[in-house]
């Protein structure tokens, strides 16, 4: 199983949010509401153009305020195609993505 590390902080790390979570790269499952759902998104749709997907650990950190309008989520969707993708660029052009 391949698993996708969405935040692996550690203790002494300050979160505004505190969450953190797991997404299965074989089967991420039903949606969970919240911001795994684009992460397992952007995996499928990577996979699914023929893109090698690997599992990251990561920290968000933004400055771009959450549901203002300006397209925090792209961004987020953005980032994590090339964290998905390892240390090469993602294979769509940015375009594309």
């Amino acid at each position: 199983m391949r698993e996708m590390m969405a935040a692996d902080v550690p203790d002494d790390y300050i979160l505004a949010t505190g969450q953190t979570g797991i997404v299965n790269l074989d089967d991420p499952g039903p949606k969970q509401g919240d911001w795994r759902d684009y992460l397992a998104g952007v995996a499928v749709a990577l996979a699914s153009d023929g893109c090698q997907v690997r599992g990251f650990s990561g920290v968000l950190a933004s400055t771009v305020p959450v549901a203002a309008g300006l397209s925090s989520s792209a961004a987020l969707e953005l980032a994590c195609a090339w964290a998905l993708s390892g240390t090469s660029p993602p294979t769509p052009d940015g375009r594309s993505l």
